[in-house]
């Protein structure tokens, strides 16, 4: 069964992408057809008090309030992809009824048979779904094209949708849209604002140690992996050891991954990259588009936990002031250096972690290093998709997404082990 969710009366609006829409929109085009996996997705338990016109009302003024969810990626005739927000349109709102399967296992197997279903090229990438019991909406489930939200802005639309309450609002008129964000990186400050970003990943890549994973001979079948490890007490170790070195939980949780990875790797220095949200303001944490970037951090694991976590945490302050950049002009840079741009410079892993703030001052960093801080120290956070941590409590899932070019299937889940392994050593 399929309703429809319409929208009409709503502004128009045509623009270049967003430099994280563009970064996006070029990794997925490197991953190619099985770039499936990285959209966004999720689902809620609705209150029972909910019926399905009161379900597609609410959806209908979300894609009103939030630009990103009625918008399309266009290529022109002269090659540019530009990011087009429609004014009018529909979105099929696919209903099922609870049969053999009960509950959240029914809601993964419907999200999961969403995600693998591709988008019409004719239509905003979004696909919705409802799970009715006897009638009654019990679940909802969404898929969301990257190229549209981010993990950040997933969050944001799936919290709003959680709520026991759903308060149709009138959408505030300087609500920050993806159109706003590119217009503001085309401009002066943004484009000073890229200069110094490249200006850094050039010196980090100059300096990048040597590569450590290397590709094995084939990937697995399927090429892409995930694996879910749950930890006992792991968000508690996580807060111990970031008070125990006085560094942030992110700094203390690459820390702990990458020291896993050098000893699986047998080696103790590499480069990699960690993806930052770019949500530097209260106007851009309420605003849903895609914005994430990635930006390169080196990690030393030798020595004392302790001073590793101090080393990483001043890398990731780095790498949030600086991960903001024109993806045209950082392809160029690693052309102009004798890189495979197609291939990110040949960095190989990339960690991204669960939100969390840690402050970020330029005199925090080294003297050579503050001359590429772009603006006064605020938070930063960084999101989700190498290694995902859900949810805070003694339940916390590490969730890992690998390619199997370099990590086999068999080899994750005990890397994930030696994570955990690193939070408890003193």
């Amino acid at each position: 069964m399929e309703n429809q969710i319409t929208f009409e009366s709503a502004r128009t609006r045509t623009f270049r992408l967003t430099w994280g829409q563009e970064s996006t929109r070029r990794a997925l085009a490197r991953i190619g057809p099985e770039n499936l996996h990285v959209n966004p997705r999720f689902y809620i338990e609705l209150p029972p008090d909910r019926n399905v016109s009161q379900v597609i009302a609410y959806l209908r003024h979300m894609m009103i309030k939030y630009e990103a969810l009625r918008t399309t990626i266009d290529l022109t005739a002269s090659g540019e992809y530009l990011q087009r927000v429609h004014g009018a349109g529909s979105i099929p709102l696919i209903t099922q009824e609870l049969t053999d399967f009960q509950g959240a296992q029914a809601a993964r197997v419907f999200l999961e048979s969403l995600a693998t279903t591709s988008f019409s090229t004719d239509q905003v990438p979004i696909h919705l779904g409802v799970l009715n019991e006897r009638g009654k909406p019990r679940f909802l489930v969404a898929v969301i094209s990257h190229l549209l939200v981010d993990g950040w802005g997933l969050g944001l639309l799936r919290d709003q949708l959680a709520a026991s309450t759903w308060a149709a609002r009138v959408p505030k008129p300087d609500l920050s849209q993806p159109v706003d964000r590119a217009r503001f990186e085309d401009g002066p400050i943004g484009r000073s604002i890229s200069n110094r970003s490249i200006a850094r990943w050039r010196r980090a890549v100059d300096r990048r140690p040597v590569a450590v994973l290397g590709k094995r001979r084939s990937p697995d079948n399927p090429r892409f992996c995930e694996v879910t490890y749950r930890p006992a007490l792991f968000s508690n170790k996580l807060a111990a050891k970031s008070e125990a070195i006085g560094v942030s939980k992110p700094a203390v949780l690459v820390t702990a991954l990458a020291r896993a990875l050098g000893l699986w790797s047998g080696s103790n220095h590499f480069a990699a990259l960690v993806e930052v949200s770019n949500r530097f303001n209260q106007e851009m944490q309420e605003s849903l588009g895609t914005y994430n970037q990635l930006a390169p951090v080196s990690c030393d694991t030798g020595g004392e936990f302790s001073d590793a976590g101090r080393m990483m945490h001043t890398s990731l302050l780095l790498a949030y002031l600086t991960g903001q950049y024109n993806p045209r002009d950082h392809e160029q840079m690693l052309a102009d250096m004798g890189l495979d741009a197609a291939g990110f410079g040949d960095y190989e892993v990339m960690i991204n972690i669960p939100s969390g703030q840690t402050t970020a001052t330029p005199s925090a960093l080294p003297p050579d290093e503050q001359e590429f801080c772009w603006g006064p120290g605020r938070d930063y956070e960084i999101i989700p998709f190498f290694v995902k941590i859900t949810g805070i409590n003694d339940h916390t899932e590490i969730f890992a997404r690998v390619d199997t070019t370099y990590v086999s299937r068999s080899e994750v889940e005990p890397l994930l082990r030696a994570v955990e392994h690193q939070l408890r050593l003193d």
